[in-house]
């Protein structure tokens, strides 16, 4: 017996994964830091996001991860396009990679003909949430609700699974002016790629929810603020996914579809969504 518990011992470095990181700064076209923006490592077979964090005031950030094998850093920011990694191999030696400076370049926005270069989002952090304006910002223009709160610091948006989560949070629930959508999270994907990004004020992000949303365990909220109340009006939205993955050659058929009518006492939320997966 003495002889297998020192087998076990011997065996524990063996087994231990070590944890690696991935840092670097965030900047743009001058070299000026852009504060808050979204890391995420990416899966390069399937596309998923699996780990993620947000840059600080000055640009910076670090992400951990016990992964092994290839990744891709993905990098989100409003304003700006999407900047990718080529594969970046991590090794069970806890690895330390610094990707220096990652430049990212301003979108550009064709309004009446003239092309318009976005401008910084405004990001207001508060005691309890962070509030990001979207008013008078031509990155919103013929954008979704969705596209915006995929480059929105601090949220992972998985559009092959239809899923919103926050950075650090076990769940997380969405609000459209302080209202709750009580909808399922593939139903509220849709809906949100269906509503127009340049009718929303601002989006925020509250980490540390006020007793009156009585959040349940580690759960924070997402509130997106527009500038027209919905007060009355009705709203219907239909979609239909078809996604393959290649690591578990997996087919899956997604069908969703929600109708809203709203008026200043009430809201009536009707939604249906069906899931199929097919494994030859």
């Amino acid at each position: 017996m003495k002889n297998i518990y020192t087998l076990l011992i011997l065996m524990l470095p063996s087994l231990a994964i070590s944890q690696s990181y991935i840092s670097g700064r965030v900047v743009d076209e001058n070299q000026n830091p852009i504060p808050y923006s979204s890391v995420l490592l990416v899966d390069p077979i399937d596309g998923q996001n699996f780990e993620g964090t947000s840059a600080d005031e000055e640009g910076l950030f670090k992400v951990e991860t016990y992964r092994e094998g290839k990744v891709k850093v993905k990098v989100l920011s409003i304003g700006f396009e999407e900047y990718n990694t080529g594969e970046i191999t991590l090794k069970n030696e806890g690895d330390t990679i610094d990707l220096s400076d990652i430049k990212l370049v301003e979108e550009a926005f064709a309004l009446n003909d003239v092309s318009v270069v976005a401008e910084q989002i405004p990001i207001k952090k508060e005691i309890d949430r962070t509030v990001i304006s979207l008013e008078n910002t031509p990155s919103a223009k013929g954008s979704s609700i969705l596209d915006i709160l995929e480059k929105t610091p601090g949220v992972i948006l998985d559009r092959q699974n239809n899923s919103i989560s926050m950075l650090g949070k076990d769940g997380v629930n969405v609000m459209i002016n302080g209202k709750m959508t009580y909808m399922p999270t593939t139903a509220l994907v849709q809906y949100l790629n269906g509503l127009a990004a340049d009718g929303v004020k601002s989006i925020e992000l509250i980490t540390t929810p006020p007793a009156k949303y009585d959040a349940e365990g580690n759960s924070g909220y997402i509130n997106i603020v527009l500038k027209k109340r919905l007060d009355e009006g009705y709203n219907a939205s239909f979609a239909a996914t078809n996604s393959y993955s290649y690591n578990d050659d997996k087919n899956q058929r997604n069908i969703s579809g929600n109708f809203t009518a709203s008026n200043a006492k009430q809201n009536l939320n009707v939604n249906y969504s069906f899931l199929r997966n097919q494994i030859p």
